[in-house]
């Protein structure tokens, strides 16, 4: 069935950020008392090395990654089970705000559960000197995301994979603009998706899933699980490759410059990016595919 090939094209994409994950604990395992890895590169302050420690993550860490992998990928495998509702999902302020609130939630059980080992500031580098690089990588990293974007549907990648798994065109939140008829609604869907979204889920995956990974698995591998599971956690077939390379740019940005900011501007930007087309649509000031 079609709608089966979808899952498993969802939900691969997962298993293999798993099998990943416990192939680089292995490994790192059996290399105990090999170096870490290179030393940070001679570019200056918070640019141009690996600058993520993973040096304050315990045993219990990886219990809180098995929560979160609960969390963000249990909505695809109920899905399949048929233990969600059927047909479109309508969302309405009540899902917005509810959304909302969860994912405030989650930051707050994450930075909590850091706090009490680490300055939050210095965790996640928010005294970054060279913020104001940030005007330059995040429109770099959005630009290569979207040349990704334009290669797969240009060659004709996005229709083969839409006409094999029957999957939506669009992730439900996209949907969800073009439906919003209440202008309360679509400011609230706007502030979710360009605002609060992309801080809480570079805290959440690249800020703690990607570096706790990182300590186990290694720096590759911890880049490839943290985003597989990014690109999962976004059920959307058509969407996964390029969330999957915009995770990989988003998990590297974070450690070229040691600071969440980097990735969040990127994340930002390219949520922002969609946000000013749905609403340059309703406006009539453009035209976008009818999904």
């Amino acid at each position: 069935m079609p709608e089966d090939l979808e899952f498993w094209v969802i939900a691969g994409s997962g298993i293999l950020g798993v099998a990943i994950f416990a192939i680089g604990m292995v490994i790192r395992a059996t290399v105990a008392k090999a170096p870490a890895g290179p030393p940070s590169l001679p570019l200056g302050p918070g640019l141009g090395g690996w600058r993520v420690s993973d040096k304050i993550y315990r045993g219990i860490d990886l219990g809180i990654v098995g929560f979160l992998m609960l969390v963000y990928g249990s909505p695809v495998f109920l899905d399949a089970a048929g233990k969600m509702p059927e047909g479109p999902v309508e969302i309405g302020m009540a899902e917005v705000v509810s959304t909302i609130a969860m994912q405030f939630f989650m930051t707050a059980m994450l930075v909590g559960a850091v706090a009490w080992r680490k300055n939050p500031v210095e965790w996640l580098g928010l005294k970054w000197r060279l913020w104001p690089m940030v005007v330059l990588i995040a429109p770099v990293a959005v630009a290569f995301t979207w040349t990704v974007v334009i290669a797969l549907e240009e060659t004709g990648f996005n229709k083969w994979l839409l006409d094999v798994t029957g999957g939506a065109e669009t992730q439900e939140v996209v949907d969800a603009f073009g439906k919003a008829e209440s202008p309360l609604l679509f400011g609230m869907l706007a502030l979710m998706a360009a605002v609060i979204a992309p801080v809480v889920e570079e805290i959440i995956f690249r800020g703690y899933l990607y570096p706790v990974a990182k300590k186990y698995s290694g720096r590759i591998a911890g880049i490839l699980f943290s985003s597989l599971f990014f690109a999962m956690a976004h059920p959307n077939a058509i969407s996964l490759v390029p969330l999957f390379v915009l995770a990989v740019l988003l998990a590297l940005s974070y450690e070229v410059t040691g600071s969440i900011w980097a990735p969040i501007s990127i994340h930002v930007l390219f949520n922002s990016a969609t946000v000013f087309a749905q609403f340059a649509h309703r406006m009539n000031w453009i035209q976008l595919p009818e999904g």
